[in-house]
């Protein structure tokens, strides 16, 4: 098993220091970067090549599917996993066709980051 280089990004500093906290302490994580802007996300993840993009549904300066899109032409094997508090079932196949391979709770993360980072190669 591989380590994994995780990107997060949210609006929230809170939300972000959170998250980098609850993923530094996994066994398969080797590094954390952050970015609370779509801008600095984009950036970050062409230097750093994540294997994993933990990405907030909302951000100031992009739309989701503008992000998706460049994060998508950049990172042809990262998985893009989009977090959010709100039901998802019924735009699952929209968020999928624009290049987001998951999605996860962000009111049950601790459960669900473990189960993800459990499936990933």
């Amino acid at each position: 098993m591989q380590l994994l280089r995780i990107l997060v990004v949210s609006m929230s500093s809170a939300f972000l220091h959170a998250v980098k906290q609850a993923l530094q302490c996994k066994p398969r994580v080797a590094e954390v970067w952050e970015a609370q802007t779509g801008q600095i996300a984009v950036a970050q993840a062409k230097a750093c090549r994540p294997d994993l993009v933990l990405l907030d549904e909302r951000l100031r300066d992009m739309s989701l599917l503008e992000i998706v899109s460049k994060l998508r032409t950049q990172l042809l094997s990262s998985l893009i996993v989009m977090m959010t508090m709100y039901e998802v079932d019924s735009y699952q196949d929209a968020l999928s066709e624009i290049g987001v391979d998951q999605v996860i709770d962000k009111t049950r993360f601790t459960e669900e980051i473990e189960t993800l980072l459990a499936t990933m190669p």
